[in-house]
């Protein structure tokens, strides 16, 4: 959190931080935690895709037009296939019959989340301190079961705002 803020106050001082800000903000850029988050609890379990050319996929043959669904919390749980997606995140394109022709709709939509996951974050370290209550501050990081994945003890965290709006 300190190196953080330390960075957000040097780069951009103490104004509002803008979207355009966070490519000037490496440390917040480098942060796991919105890449895991985004792996381990996808925005939804399941997306549906339409395969734009006949294709064949580990030994199934997929008609052109097939609606697929794409079970990415399953994909994001599995390391393997994490580790496939993950390799290709810095090509600028990839072949995909899925219906993308740039980019799979797995790195579209994660690259999208985590400029705005990235962004966000950004501006609650600028504009607050963050207090957790509970067990001597220690967040819990234990899941509950569910088709989100809900925390099994709630954080509570209580801001302080740090900058006058």
């Amino acid at each position: 959190m300190k190196k953080v803020r330390k960075e957000i106050n040097s780069i951009v001082g103490k104004n509002r931080l803008r979207s355009q800000d966070i490519a000037n903000l490496p440390y917040i850029q480098a942060i796991y935690i919105t890449k895991e988050t985004l792996r381990l609890h996808p925005p939804g379990p399941i997306k549906p895709r339409e395969s734009s050319q006949k294709c064949t996929i580990n030994g199934y043959d997929i008609p052109e037009k097939a609606r697929l669904l794409i079970n990415w919390w399953a994909i994001g749980g599995d390391q393997k296939h994490w580790e496939i997606s993950t390799s290709s995140m810095d090509r600028t394109s990839t072949p995909c019959p899925l219906g993308m022709e740039e980019k799979s709709a797995l790195e579209q939509l994660l690259r999208c989340k985590l400029f705005r996951l990235q962004t966000s974050l950004a501006v609650m370290v600028q504009c607050f301190e963050w207090n957790v209550e509970g067990e001597d501050g220690i967040v819990n990081m234990e899941e509950a079961l569910g088709i989100s994945l809900p925390r099994a003890h709630p954080l509570i965290s209580v801001p302080v705002a740090r900058l006058s709006p």
